[in-house]
């Protein structure tokens, strides 16, 4: 259970978050994971001078550093402990699709301190989200429909299934993608997807790419070249998009 309180435009007093944050604890129905992805701990925290209480907080300095945090934020945002880019496109829009970002804070712990500082934070966040979105938004955070289709290897695999690819000259390779091959799959069309030849630096729309494009490539005897494509205006609603891990690099090979 999440109790509403007045958290805006306020002289910044610690005491009155961290108490409520104490009594509630057990008693929140809603919580968000701590991480996601893994994380090493590679810091020893032995500082004496930590204020701490006990089955709530360990580092009060940081929970109320997170607070603080939060009440400035001017977006609404989780933290959570991970690498960004280890973290899936889907993970990212099961918080992106509702309005609220979802924000790595790393994987390389060096100060157990970051766990209360996201706690702190997110505690804050959560009434925020629940008062600017709604409680029934709160509580689907985080959640992925089972249907969601991920931009990973195996379905890059399928984009070049459906590529012809050929040698045109000694410095160029010709990619076209096959429409009727493409529409079997999931993809069913790339519409809004940026093509762009990573070597030239050109860019290529969908329809550019169905008609087929010259692309420079490098080698003799085994030539490669690197296709490089951005799903972020991609409109199909099965795959999960996100402001990260929206553009991928196909690498192409062609042995002569």
């Amino acid at each position: 259970m999440i109790f509403s309180f007045d958290i805006y435009c306020q002289d910044f007093n610690c005491a009155k978050y961290f108490e409520k944050y104490c009594k509630n604890l057990k008693s929140d129905s809603i919580r968000l994971p701590n991480y996601t992805a893994g994380y090493f701990y590679s810091g020893n925290n032995q500082d004496s001078t930590i204020v701490s209480i006990p089955n709530c907080i360990n580092d009060l300095d940081a929970f109320c550093s997170g607070v603080r945090q939060a009440l400035e934020a001017d977006k609404l945002s989780i933290r959570q402990v991970g690498d960004p880019g280890h973290v899936s496109a889907c993970s990212y829009a099961s918080y992106e699709n509702h309005g609220v970002y979802l924000t790595m804070t790393g994987d390389i712990i060096d100060n157990a301190g970051i766990f209360d500082e996201n706690s702190g934070f997110n505690f804050i966040m959560k009434q925020r989200i629940q008062d600017s979105l709604g409680i029934e938004v709160l509580r689907n955070l985080g959640k992925k429909d089972s249907t969601w289709l991920e931009f990973n290897e195996s379905q890059m695999k399928v984009l070049f299934e459906v590529m012809t690819i050929e040698t045109k000259t000694d410095s160029t390779i010709f990619i076209k993608i096959n429409e009727l091959e493409l529409r079997g799959t999931e993809f069913i069309n790339l519409k809004g997807v940026v093509f762009t030849d990573a070597l030239s630096k050109v860019n290529y729309s969908y329809e550019d790419m169905l008609k087929g494009v010259d692309m420079k490539s490098r080698g003799d005897r085994n030539k490669r070249a690197f296709l490089m494509m951005d799903f972020e205006g991609y409109s199909n609603p099965k795959f999960c998009k996100s402001r990260f891990n929206s553009r991928w690099t196909i690498p192409i090979k062609i042995n002569e």
